[in-house]
């Protein structure tokens, strides 16, 4: 090492020598002076960064008590701006240290893989990213808001829940990508019961009413005469152990589903109802002309996530009816209230007024008032018919 030393002293103009240690292995690092820097006409490297990093294998207890800096770094061979090949090939030949070292940095990358972890299961979990717009985000941000993280309560994945949700993955040590997966999933579910109160239970309440079917309040009180029992019938008709507390395999199940229950009254993907719709001659339009599966489409009508029985509700109105009719408005939220029900929860549908159809609701069905200015009429399903003015249509509430 000395030999080393005195050889570079004949290259540098006086360099300045620090020696470090790394768990007990000597550490020589170079820096070049700045008149060597000026001489050779480079751009001088940061002052506190390594020219050159020597990895010597040594625990010569003599060298190492000649450090003069206490500095940590790593004991690998690195190399930054302004040192003349001639030197990283002489130091390369003594230390025999034939690795490029270009490639010996250790980046910021491999230390963040070192944290990732990932949460092994059998469980099923669905995939919901920006921009979405389900009950499942509903659920994401209740989980979120329980455990203290800043989001709305929307049921859109907007840049507020991306953001708490790339900051609860790297507080979970989890790949921060912002899209819930698995391992997000896995971390972020909380387990209730009979007796919570909270903005989680709020959330299963609306999962089990809006795309199962279940009639059931939604207040967030996890009660034993309701959502308990509501809860025991749900994973009993699924294969989950009927103990009636909502852990990760019920939620996992909950939130992967598409429907079912023992009331077999869930809700159908917009392909779904818009086939169903397009087998009995029922076309669907929107302002702007979008129709499809993003609910947050402003002009847009979307049917993603409608109960199965407002779809059926309006095909039965139809052969009743024997009028042509045309939807204008499903279960889109950037325009419809919120709630339950509600057309966010899949049970309204608008359509169009028309002769045909005043005549047959205002001849058939139950005037039962007016919501403000606007006349209303039951159906003996109970379903109710509202003639909303502004903009003019039918406002169609299925049970």
């Amino acid at each position: 090492m000395k030999y080393i030393i005195n050889r570079l002293r004949n290259i540098y103009y006086p360099p300045t020598i620090r020696r470090r240690m790394v768990g007990g292995v000597g550490v020589m690092i170079l820096c070049m002076t700045p008149s060597f820097v000026a001489a050779q006409n480079v751009q001088p490297p940061d002052q506190d960064a390594p020219s050159v990093v020597i990895e010597t294998g040594s625990t010569d207890s003599h060298l190492l008590n000649q450090a003069r800096s206490p500095y940590e770094t790593s004991s690998v061979l690195t190399l930054t701006q302004g040192v003349p090949q001639e030197v990283i090939e002489f130091v390369q030949a003594l230390v025999g240290n034939n690795r490029n070292p270009q490639t010996q940095n250790t980046s910021s990358d491999t230390t963040t893989a070192a944290q990732v972890r990932t949460i092994p299961s059998d469980r099923n979990w669905p995939v919901v990213r920006y921009g979405d717009s389900s009950e499942n985000v509903v659920t994401l941000q209740a989980m979120l808001r329980q455990r203290g993280y800043d989001v709305a309560y929307n049921g859109v994945f907007d840049a507020q829940t991306y953001a708490a949700v790339r900051q609860f993955q790297t507080d979970s040590r989890l790949e921060d990508d912002g899209i819930v997966g698995h391992n997000t999933w896995e971390a972020l579910v909380s387990t209730i019961r009979s007796g919570d109160n909270n903005l989680v239970v709020e959330a299963l309440q609306r999962q089990l009413v809006n795309r199962y079917g279940y009639e059931i309040g939604v207040d967030g009180k996890f009660g034993s005469s309701e959502t308990q029992p509501t809860v025991i019938d749900f994973q009993r008709s699924h294969g989950l152990s009927p103990d009636g507390v909502v852990g990760p395999d019920t939620w996992a199940v909950l939130l992967s589903g598409t429907g079912g229950g023992s009331q077999n009254n869930g809700t159908l993907s917009h392909a779904e109802a818009m086939e169903r719709l397009n087998e009995a001659g029922i076309p669907v339009v929107a302002s702007g002309g979008y129709v499809g599966t993003d609910r947050t489409r402003r002009n847009g009508t979307s049917l993603e996530q409608v109960r199965e029985a407002s779809i059926d509700g309006i095909i039965r109105f139809q052969q009743e009816c024997n009028c042509d009719i045309t939807i204008t408005g499903g279960t889109e939220t950037w325009i419809h209230a919120g709630g339950t029900p509600s057309h966010h929860s899949g049970h309204k549908i608008d359509i169009s007024v028309s002769a045909e159809v005043d005549n047959y609701i205002e001849t058939n069905y139950t005037y039962i008032g007016d919501r403000g200015n606007d006349p209303m009429y039951r159906d003996p399903d109970g379903n109710i018919f509202v003639r909303e003015d502004s903009p003019l249509h039918w406002d169609i509430l299925f049970n």
